[in-house]
């Protein structure tokens, strides 16, 4: 029986966070790394990491240029996954050298290591924004503050149109809020939890075409 392989266009919509470090009305950057999961048979992974700038915790992209919304342009077939991390903010200067190092990473591996991302050694297969973090010195290694993961079907695929989906974020771990008050002549570090582990904390939208 013939494979039946498609070609989809996926872009980001929209995404909103209900909780996060920076308090209202504030611009943020963050890293946004997504992921397609066996798109089709032999490949594991595609993975794809952009620049996100967020007012008050949101982002409306379904204005924005084709090339700052497009993430994937791939051939999958039958059924197949897509996951998204969000970074917590990061200093501009940080994410734009973090940026350019792994865009240059994936340059020096040569197109036979980033197709083949199913070959052992092949370390775009697995290499998540730790792995380049890693790499880049001055860069502490991010802490994730959103991710969230859907199944997806060919069959659910309009021939025309576009289909929007949306994902739910949750926290993959506890974010915690620090302040430092002066009690009694002391300055003491106050906690608040803003999103416990697991706890929903926003939405990313995406659209999907067949090309």
């Amino acid at each position: 029986m013939a494979r039946r392989l498609v070609t989809v266009e996926i872009s980001l919509v929209g995404c909103s966070l209900t909780k996060t470090l920076n308090g209202r009305k504030k611009e943020s950057a963050h890293l946004l790394q997504s992921s397609l999961i066996w798109p089709r048979a032999g490949i594991a992974s595609r993975k794809y990491t952009s620049k996100v700038e967020l007012i008050a915790g949101q982002v409306d992209m379904s204005g924005a240029s084709w090339c700052r919304t497009i993430i994937f342009k791939e051939n999958v077939e039958s059924y197949f996954g897509f996951a998204v991390e969000l970074t917590e903010a990061m200093e501009n200067e940080a994410l734009e050298e973090f940026l350019r190092f792994m865009a240059g990473v994936v340059l020096g591996l040569g197109a036979d290591v980033v197709e083949d991302t199913v070959k052992p050694g092949g370390e775009i297969v697995a290499a998540p924004i730790s792995f380049f973090a890693k790499k880049v010195k001055s860069m502490p290694d991010p802490s994730m503050i959103a991710s969230g993961i859907i199944d997806l079907c060919v069959d659910d695929i309009p021939l025309k149109g576009t289909k929007l989906i949306s994902i739910a974020l949750h926290s993959p771990r506890e974010v915690v809020k620090r302040s430092r008050r002066t009690i009694n002549k002391k300055i003491k570090v106050i906690k608040k939890v803003l999103v416990k582990k697991g706890e929903p904390n926003g939405e990313l939208t995406l659209a999907i075409r067949r090309l």
